[in-house]
Formats: C-alpha cells, structure tokens, sequence
C-alpha cells in the first residue's frame, strides 16, 4: 500500500504555492496525500480544486467559512474570544492561533497517516499535539511566526506560545525545514537547537518568450496579495521620483482607492503608476514575464522579513527579471550568490538613485543582469528543490 502523508495548512492552496508544490511533489512521488485545511471563500476553494485536478489529493476543509451554520459560527466565536484573551489579559490559548484547533486534531487523528507536514502557525500547534499521540510529524517553518509582525501589531499574537512551538519544531532537524539559509542559521541561535533544513521558495522553470525585455519604457514590478503600507513601497517611490530615466511602475494586487490616490500623490507626476489585479495562480508566472524588473522590497523589520526570501524575488528569476532587491539578509542571500540584480538600502537615498540610473539607462548593463536573471532561474527552480524534498521524506518515511 502507498503510505499516506497528510499536509495541515489553515489557508486555500492558491494562496500558499509552497503547499501545493510539496503536495503535487509528493504525490508524483508515490504517496497517498490529503490536505487539512480552512477556507473562507467558495471562489478560491474553486481555485484549489482546479490546482488539484487530475490527481487524487483530497482537500478536507476542517474549518468552511463558506457557510453559515453553527460550526463556523462557533469557529469565528472562539477564534474572537482567543484574541480578545490575549489582547487584554495576556491570556494564550490555541484559539488565538486559528480556527477549530479541536477539529483540526481530531480529524487529522482519524486520517491515520504516516506522516504528518505541518504549515504556519495552527499547524504547528496541531504538529505538537500529535507528537505526544506518537505521531511522525515535520515541520515547514515558512516564517518566523513569533517575529513576523511589528511590535505595535503583535497584541493579538500569543507570542510565548509560539516561541514554545517553535523550538520544539526545530527540535527535530531532520524533520524540519525552513526558506533560507538565513532563517535557519538565525532560528538556531535563538532557540539554540540544531540548523533545520532548507527548501527554498522556488518554481518550476519556464519557458521565456519574452523577446523586447529592457525595451523603453522599462516596466518596474511589484506584487503582492495586497498593496499597503509598510512593505516598502513608499520609500521607493520617494527615491524613483528623482531617478532621471524612462520607466513605468507597475502595481499587482488588492489596494484600496484610497492607497492609490497615496501612491499617485507620492509619485507627483513623475512617472506612471499602473494597478493590475490579482492573477490566477497558475498564469503568475506568464503574467509577470510581461515585465522587465523585478523589486523586492522587504524591510528589515520585523525579523522574519529579514531572513526570509520572499516567494516574488524567485518569481521574478523564472520570468527572466532582474531583480532589485532591499538589503535584508535573506535577499543578499541569493543576489550575491546570482548577481542577477542590485542590493539597495532605501535610507540611502543618493546611492540608491545613482545605481538605479545606471541599470535603468544603461543597456549594456541592464542586458548583463537579465542574463544573470535567467541563469539564475537554472539554479533556482523547483526542479532542483524538490530533490530536496523528496530526499528528506526518504529519510523520515524509507522505503519497506
């Protein structure tokens, strides 16, 4: 009989790439794959379904907002009473960590799987208490959950617990891993455990089609599942507005009226702002190709930012983009290794625009970090990570 390995996450497979790589990796690979998770939207439930299609990976929502009955009432009830418990009376419960953690934990009990991989920060939970039930679980540290939001923002967060999650998840090196080299060098020394494993954040290579990249204007990229503050994009803007050179900024996810009328007020005219709206899933990569440089803007602040490389930094590689990148750790990680772009601080102002100007108005250059894009995306992509993968769960399930 296959062997059966079932994946917890608390969010839809199109919003979480890395879950549904590692779950389509595995089932190609042989084994019997279910999927825990909550969903709140009957569109992008439709959206994971159409991910899976053509396999026999079976999605079981534990907690569906979708609907409007007593379980998801209760649901949301005491996921509200677990914050509103930290929030005011320090009080950390793991109904402050996500939805329905008792279901979570008796439906993975009954799925009697193999093995267990567990995502994000209720996963995590869920891993620990199937551990005491003898379990064999791993852990996919996808962020640093404890350090992943700015003191002003962790109220509602149960740190201490998490701490605890944490530690006991790198606890079990073979069986953990995490995005970068960064993140499980940092988490070690913290925590003072053995250095997890690393998968990085990549995607399957593409096929380039792209043949007047670098062409005036040059169109500057960003995305994310939401445009707002705090994730650089002011502070680029306010540099872009003196770079003497061509250039469109194009913008791709939700962003309110209101945050755009910011932007435009911040870009004062200089340069042309475009918002494109979420895309697909599985037509991103095609998407983002349309475009000529990439920007990674994390900021250094809260830690998990600055350790962690971001799914777009990869994103861009495959789609041939340069990348222009802020100097966390995580990033310099890949940049100096690929040289496929510029490392930039964006409180030095004057650096950052003079090095801006030379890759945007210079064409031979320009021209020798594309390539250094697209040798890059050789290096890292999916193909390469998931023999990663597949070699860690060889050694957690071996053969019979």
């Amino acid at each position: 009989m296959k062997k059966k390995i079932c994946i917890i996450t608390h969010t839809h497979l199109c919003r979480n790439p890395r879950v549904l790589k590692e779950a389509l990796c595995l089932y190609d690979a042989g084994f019997n794959i279910s999927i825990l998770n909550s969903i709140w939207s009957e569109d992008l439930y439709l959206e994971d379904l159409n991910l899976l299609n053509g396999t026999k990976i079976r999605i079981k929502p534990v907690s569906d907002l979708i609907k409007k009955d007593i379980h998801s009432f209760l649901d949301r009830l005491l996921k509200k009473i677990g914050i509103l418990l930290n929030t005011y009376f320090k009080v950390e419960t793991m109904f402050a960590l996500g939805y329905a953690p008792l279901r979570y934990l008796s439906i993975a009990m009954k799925e009697s799987a193999d093995l267990y991989i567990c995502h994000q920060e209720l996963p995590t939970y869920i891993g620990s208490r199937l551990l005491k039930k003898r379990k064999n679980v791993a852990f996919d540290l996808e962020d640093w959950y404890s350090e992943d939001l700015l003191p002003e923002n962790r109220k509602e967060r149960p740190l201490a617990l998490l701490k605890k999650l944490e530690k006991l998840a790198l606890s079990y090196p073979e069986k953990c891993w995490t995005t970068s080299h960064s993140m499980a060098k940092a988490m070690s020394k913290n925590y003072g455990t053995p250095l997890p494993q690393v998968i990085y954040n990549v995607f399957p290579s593409q096929h380039l089609t792209n043949t007047t990249a670098g062409k005036r204007p040059i169109k500057l990229f960003w995305f994310s599942q939401t445009i707002g503050r705090g994730r650089g994009l002011e502070e680029i803007i306010s540099i872009l507005k003196e770079v003497n050179s061509t250039f469109e900024l194009h913008l791709l996810g939700d962003c309110t009226e209101s945050y755009k009328t910011i932007i435009k007020g911040l870009a004062a005219n200089r340069f042309n702002i475009t918002f494109h709206v979420l895309q697909p899933t599985h037509l991103l990569s095609a998407y983002i190709e349309k475009f000529d440089l990439g920007l990674a803007l994390e900021l250094n602040e809260p830690l998990s930012r600055r350790y962690t490389i971001t799914n777009k930094l990869f994103q861009y590689l495959q789609a041939g983009l340069p990348v222009v990148a802020t100097d966390t750790s995580g990033q310099q990680e890949i940049i100096r290794d690929t040289e496929a772009g510029l490392i930039i601080n964006l409180f030095e102002k004057g650096e950052c625009i003079s090095r801006l100007e030379l890759l945007l108005n210079d064409a031979e250059t320009f021209c020798r970090y594309r390539q250094k894009a697209i040798e890059a995306a050789k290096k890292y992509n999916w193909e390469v990570e998931k023999t990663k993968l597949l070699f860690i769960i060889s050694e957690i399930l071996p053969h019979d």
